[in-house]
């Protein structure tokens, strides 16, 4: 017998490694790295260069898309695969590669060429949400997608260059993203960089020091028609009210383009019952910027218990394609005055997946001794406008015997309903809901019904205005809702029990005892001018950051991603505000308070921030990012940190939410250096270090809302004698006046 050949061998152990059909982009990118893969047909939707270094271009098929990349030594073989292959945009092929990851973007390298299908058109772009170019978990559904983007704006002028990232936000939603110039050969580079909105058509990439990036192939401006643009809700309803009620709540008018302002001539009563509907109306006319809103406060007087009251008005204005508006206002009022339990605090939005959000509850209150068993709390949402749906509802008592209300306070007791996925330690505990979440969409919805089936509270909240369920009118309505601060709740805020004059308001949770309003407003005191904030990373240890969204601090637990924030405050206009309030000098720094807007990441975990006054202030962030090559100069990095640090001294420690929230940091004035900076108007730098877990915070390249950017308000108070010095001046002024 003959033995069998060594390129039988060959071919058997080729066989065995490779699969016996060609694999989807998803297979593919699910095996190792290194993995030998085939894969096809995909449909080639660039043949740009997408690489700096090397050649690299994209396909796609309806699983995902793939990377197909050549080092800059392999610049001949990319060149003859394109063209010997005949490989245009459109064509359909399959190869054959090794499996890589380029800091987070999915490639196939050391390609051979399998077939070519023939042309089958580039795919139509996938429109892709501003919310999934975040740094988000699930970034690699979209890697390497042929997509468009709509509603961008450059932050910077001039022209494109390329090895450059260039932000881009959405104002309307208030977020940013990153774009990439990568090669000198891209047709984009010395061109104008656009000054106004435009649709950006690329390819979704991504980078592990800036995350989702934006490749783009063709960026087409906006064509916005010079009119105005009036944006209102025609059908505006406050609910039911009960006997002896009002509503007031807020209607917003809005200039939806650009460039003009929307100017609003008259609002005026058309018919109805106008007399029930009070108007707080601004002076007319009203001017509008554009992409800018005004809000008029409307109140609902209601009246007898089972009327309907509805009233048209009229608002013109100066769009040329609808100058007449019509808006109808419209309530009711329950046949009933309030029933004696009501929903008093809610808490349905904190860190964590859909699925797993810790201690989330409602809280209801009534008088003590009643006992609730068989009542029911429903709860709604919106998947969309006009739709809505009880996705869940929790029958009280089904779970536990402790229903009756206790003697809490005055009377009065409360009753708490916990998330399934509440933790033990969580305190009040009555009941935990028989289903796995509680929802976060707008608008949400509670009701509470009795067991006679008679709705007792139904409240609406994210929403400016009643939305009519199928189970009849909200009798509550507020816009407020619950912070994703995991110590924070949606709670009602009032001095006592009467249900008369309640207002909704986001303060620190209060599960199974009266709600106490904490402080929910800026810091007392005036906001010092922000001129610099930056961050070093290990990982990009001899690169500054500047022109970045996002400020990461990172303990040193986090290893190469270990991150630092620098801050750097002028403190000019706070002395001269001062010194124009009391007189110059006659006034002391009282306290001084760091407040960041943490943005939720990924690889967001609460922790302990300790914050250090830096007296050098010689540092800069440095102008783009992320850079081209080393530091030079002054530009701040993670190797010359330490350059900056001499002589600090710990001013405060915050712990950081791990999510979307606001940390605040009083910072302590009594060390001298600190008071001496705040009190001669000097410049102050701050450096955050992360004792344990981590945090990101939007800086000022993130958006134009001054309130979302790092901020220092300083806070003073007059000198013990300068009242009595400033009526003595004014007494000595009066008298040589008299002289």
């Amino acid at each position: 017998m003959k033995q069998p050949s060594l390129i039988c061998f060959v071919i058997l152990a080729v066989s065995a490694i490779m699969p016996a059909h060609a694999l989807t982009v998803v297979e593919a990118r699910a095996l190792p790295p290194n993995t030998l893969v085939e894969v096809g047909p995909v449909t080639v939707t660039t043949t740009n260069d997408l690489t700096a270094s090397g050649y690299a271009f994209t396909a796609q098929d309806d699983t995902g898309g793939i990377q197909f990349y050549w080092s800059s030594a392999q610049l001949p073989q990319a060149s003859s695969f394109i063209q010997n292959n005949g490989i245009v945009p459109g064509s359909s092929i399959t190869v054959r590669g090794s499996n890589a990851w380029f800091s987070g973007l999915y490639q196939l390298v050391n390609l051979a060429f399998v077939t070519n299908h023939g042309f089958a058109g580039v795919p139509a772009p996938t429109p892709i949400a501003w919310a999934n170019l975040q740094r988000i978990p699930h970034y690699t559904n979209f890697l390497n997608l042929y997509i468009i983007v709509s509603n961008a704006r450059f932050r910077t002028s001039g022209t494109f260059q390329n090895a450059v990232n260039y932000t881009i936000t959405n104002l309307a939603e208030n977020l940013g993203a990153f774009v990439r110039i990568q090669d000198a050969a891209d047709p984009l580079v010395g061109t104008p960089i656009p000054n106004g909105n435009v649709t950006i058509v690329g390819i979704y990439a991504h980078h592990a020091s800036v995350g989702p990036q934006i490749f783009p192939l063709q960026i087409i401006p906006d064509i916005v028609p010079d009119n105005p643009n009036i944006n209102l809700v025609t059908n505006f309803g406050f609910g039911i009210v009960h006997p002896g009620q009002t509503r007031t709540l807020s209607f917003r008018i809005q200039n939806n383009a650009a460039p003009s302002n929307l100017t609003v001539s008259s609002f005026a009563p058309v018919s109805g019952q106008t007399n029930h509907f009070v108007l707080d109306l601004p002076p007319l006319p009203l001017v509008l910027l554009p992409m800018s809103s005004a809000y008029i406060n409307v109140t609902y007087l209601g009246g007898a218990a089972s009327n309907v009251h509805q009233a048209l008005y009229q608002i013109l204005c100066n769009d040329p394609s609808d100058p007449t508006n019509h808006i109808t206002f419209w309530g009711g009022v329950a046949s009933n005055t309030h029933l004696a339990v009501w929903i008093n605090e809610v808490d349905y939005d904190t860190p964590g997946s859909a699925v797993n959000e810790l201690n989330e509850f409602v809280e209801l209150c009534g008088p003590a001794g009643l006992n609730l068993n068989g009542w029911k709390l429903e709860f709604w949402y919106s998947p969309a406008p006009g739709t809505f749906s009880n996705y869940a509802t929790h029958v009280i008592g089904s779970t536990s015997t402790n229903t009756v209300l206790p003697n809490d306070t005055n009377g009065f007791g409360y009753y708490v309903l916990a998330s399934y996925d509440t933790q033990p330690d969580f305190p009040n505990i009555d009941e935990f809901a028989n289903f796995s979440e509680f929802r976060n969409d707008t608008p949400n919805a509670i009701r509470l019904v009795n067991p006679a089936g008679e709705p007792v509270h139904f409240l609406e909240c994210e929403t400016y205005y009643a939305n009519a369920y199928p189970c009849g009118w909200p009798d509550d309505v507020t816009s407020w809702r619950d912070s994703n601060d995991p110590e924070k709740s949606l709670s009602l805020i009032c001095t006592g029990f009467d249900r008369t004059a309640l207002v909704w308001g986001v303060i620190g949770f209060t599960p199974g005892t009266p709600n106490i309003p904490t402080t929910n407003l800026p810091p007392p005191g005036v906001a010092a001018q922000l001129r610099e904030d930056t961050y070093v990373q290990l990982y990009l240890s001899n690169r500054y950051q500047g022109g970045i969204a996002y400020l990461n601090v990172e303990a040193d637990s986090y290893g190469q991603y270990a991150a630092r924030i620098w801050l750097k405050f002028n403190t000019s206009n706070v002395v001269a505000h001062y010194n124009s309030q009391f007189g110059p000098g006659l006034w002391d720094v009282d306290s001084a308070t760091l407040r960041l807007s943490e943005y939720t990441i990924s690889w967001s975990q609460a922790g302990l921030m300790k914050v250090y006054y830096q007296p050098n202030n010689s540092w800069w962030e440095g102008p783009t990012s992320p850079p081209a090559g080393d530091v030079t100069g002054s530009e701040l990095c993670w190797n010359n940190e330490h350059l900056y640090t001499n002589d600090a001294v710990l001013v405060g420690t915050y712990k950081s939410k791990g999510g979307n929230s606001e940390n605040r940091c009083s910072l302590n004035v009594s060390v001298p250096p600190l008071a001496t900076a705040c009190y001669h108007g000097a410049v102050i730098s701050f450096r955050i270090y992360a004792e344990d877990g981590a945090a990101t915070y939007r800086s000022q390249n993130y958006t134009n809302d001054v309130t979302a950017l790092p901020m220092l308000f300083i806070y003073a108070v007059p000198e013990p004698l300068a009242g009595v010095i400033l009526l003595m001046l004014g007494a000595l002024a009066r008298w040589r006046h008299k002289l």
